[in-house]
């Protein structure tokens, strides 16, 4: 949704198309066959609460958020992700600012499944969100050794693109050398790194440590998805 009109309610219908009745006579539940993650328009520079706040309460399980350039933004995405939290539980901190009203994810997931599984993962090992923060930014590559510390963030994600334009348009070596620095940080701290990858790339991606890769876009799957996802596969062992 970041580079469409933010329109929740057609979010919502599309959460609702991706119901299966024959899965959900066999589950005895709504849950969704795939997992869905919406990224939503607002930047790290920008106010994103309202918009995480509508898109997890229509049912996804984890929101993108563009653009984190440093240690405040992406401790704001993960306080945006998940609900206040017990005084004096062991994973208070980020603290929480989600307000409570999850009547379509409860519809999907279930009141007391939703209310005990509505937390960002690996923070709370029992949580189901998601929070992905983007380092697309020169910014955000200079701060990575500390902003992969934030607790809560669920994977760190490389946008090749806006880095570029970010950094100049320089040479591709010059990318390259930032997707490293930001991957080495990564690994370093067991924080799972994401980046789009195609065909051509893919395979060299997860052999380097990527634990989260895209493959395609949103205008559908055309033959060269259909390949990366199959080569992908086979390179995760899968």
């Amino acid at each position: 949704m970041e580079h469409f009109p933010f329109d929740v309610e057609r979010l919502q219908m599309f959460l609702l198309g991706m119901t299966d009745k024959r899965r959900i006579q066999q589950k005895g539940n709504l849950q969704m066959n795939v997992t869905p993650f919406v990224r939503v328009p607002a930047t790290g520079a920008e106010q994103v609460l309202f918009q995480a706040k509508q898109v997890l309460d229509v049912g996804v399980f984890g929101v993108m958020y563009p653009s984190i350039s440093t240690v405040e933004e992406a401790e704001n995405a993960v306080r945006a992700t998940r609900y206040p939290q017990t005084t004096g539980a062991p994973d208070f901190e980020p603290a929480g600012l989600r307000g409570r009203n999850p009547a379509n994810a409860t519809w999907f997931w279930g009141v007391r499944d939703y209310m005990q599984r509505a937390d960002v993962w690996p923070l709370d090992p029992r949580g189901d969100l998601l929070a992905i923060l983007q380092i697309e930014t020169v910014e955000g590559v200079e701060n990575v050794e500390e902003i992969v510390k934030v607790p809560g963030i669920g994977v760190l994600f490389i946008g090749p693109s806006d880095l570029t334009a970010s950094m100049g348009y320089p040479s591709g070596s010059e990318v390259e050398d930032a997707i490293q620095r930001v991957l080495a940080a990564c690994l370093a701290q067991g924080v799972p790194c994401a980046i789009t990858t195609s065909a051509g790339s893919v395979e060299r991606r997860l052999n380097e440590g990527f634990r989260f890769v895209t493959v395609g876009f949103d205008g559908g799957i055309s033959a060269g998805v259909a390949t990366a996802l199959e080569r992908g596969r086979a390179a995760a062992g899968r």
